[in-house]
């Protein structure tokens, strides 16, 4: 956050940071589309609240030291769910119920059979998630009623993680009603800009030092493959 916006705003980064932070506090923590669709950016956690649990939440967000005490409340379980949970990536049955997640603390993995109980509890069909990377862009699970959209094409691209350095697509979701009025939705994939020449030009690169030559050579192919990107 300082390198970003303290190119353009040097000395009040910090402040800048604060407003973006305090405007989080007062976004809505999901969204029901067509009475049909629960969009959120974790998950169904534990699949112990429900939608009125999150209506009811006042704003703005109040931080909240998370304890034995706060994990009780149903409220700062339901915001922490809601937020930061992540779906089992298997519908096997051994993944089913509530596990402990990957990201430690008290973030749970939830199964598909949490999924599944939470949908008809509340009402909706699908839950839209967000929150982990899908190199396809987006990807189906839990029998049809969890679907994860990722939106940041080439994530990892010109980070540390060279074994992710190959690029990977982004998708955008479309939400129409088909002819009989029936909610559809509709994945729209961005392609990939990197090309197996371009990932293997920006490590060698970074582990070179970044010669002239090749960065002039990995622009050229940047550019390439940029030209070629197309949404599928």
């Amino acid at each position: 956050c300082e390198s970003s916006l303290g190119a353009v705003t040097p000395g009040r980064w910090g402040r800048i940071y604060d407003a973006i932070h305090a405007s989080f506090d007062l976004l809505p923590l999901a969204a029901r589309i067509g009475g049909a669709v629960l969009v959120l950016h974790g998950g169904v956690g534990d699949g112990s609240w429900d939608l009125d649990t999150l209506q009811s939440i006042k704003r703005p967000l109040q931080e909240l030291e998370w304890d034995e005490e706060a994990s009780k409340k149903i409220e700062a379980r339901a915001v922490l769910h809601a937020m930061w949970s992540d779906p089992s990536d298997s519908d096997a049955g051994m993944r089913a119920g509530v596990h402990l997640g990957q990201r430690g603390g008290s973030i749970p993995e939830f199964g598909p059979d949490i999924t599944k109980r939470f949908c008809e509890r509340n009402g909706v069909e699908v839950v839209i998630r967000s929150h982990q990377f899908v190199k396809e862009g987006f990807k189906l699970m839990h029998s049809g009623h969890l679907l994860t959209v990722f939106s940041a094409r080439d994530y990892f691209v010109d980070t540390d993680l060279f074994d992710r350095d190959v690029g990977n697509d982004a998708a955008l979701l479309l939400l129409a009603p088909d002819r009989n009025g029936d909610l559809r939705i509709h994945p729209k994939r961005i392609s990939s800009c990197v090309s197996g020449i371009e990932a293997a030009v920006r490590k060698y690169r970074r582990n070179s030092g970044g010669s002239a030559w090749t960065r002039a050579f990995a622009w050229l192919v940047t550019c390439g493959a940029s030209s070629r990107s197309t949404m599928r």
